[in-house]
């Protein structure tokens, strides 16, 4: 159950680094487009530590070589 746990908050983090990127792309004002470029930032560096806690406990399963 972990493992999957793990997974769906990974890609809520990746969705919410893709929405942060583009508020600030789009924001007109120089001061929200800092506010997003901090949720941003925090939003990676939860992601780091989340790619870190998934490594440690080996629920990171590896796509299969490409033999040719």
């Amino acid at each position: 159950m972990d493992p999957e746990i793990s997974a769906a908050v990974s890609i809520n983090v990746g969705q919410g680094l893709v929405s942060c990127s583009m508020a600030m792309g789009q924001c007109l004002r120089e001061d929200i487009a800092a506010l997003f470029a901090k949720f941003h930032l925090e939003k990676v560096a939860f992601g780091a530590k989340l790619l870190n806690l998934n490594k440690s406990k080996g629920w990171i399963i590896p796509p299969p070589l490409h033999m040719s």
